[in-house]
């Protein structure tokens, strides 16, 4: 199978993508595409039991293959309360994906 055609982690990545409200979403990122595989990734081995934690853990390694830093790459346990909750609609994205994806 040649990488560009279509497979089901790609297919679980885009619906969780296309669930996620786009204004959360970064303009500037060009590889928004690995960090959807992270979360289709997480459906996989999750299934419905993707918790905030598990979504921001993949966030972080999203951020370190790309050579960011960022304030909230933390433990999550250290996270404020507020901060913990911004992952929370990518949960219920995949989530969703999930639900769906299981018929």
């Amino acid at each position: 199978m040649r990488l560009t055609e279509r497979n089901y982690i790609d297919e679980l990545a885009d619906a969780i993508r296309r669930r996620t409200p786009s204004e959360l979403l970064p303009r500037d990122a060009e590889d928004l595409r690995r960090l959807f595989r992270l979360y289709a990734l997480l459906a996989c081995a999750k299934g419905r039991q993707v918790g905030l934690r598990d979504v921001h853990d993949a966030w972080v390694v999203w951020m370190l293959e790309r050579g960011e830093s960022h304030e909230s790459m933390v433990p999550f346990e250290d996270l404020p309360m507020a901060v913990q909750q911004e992952d929370l609609p990518f949960v219920k994205a995949i989530l969703s994906a999930v639900v769906q994806n299981k018929g």
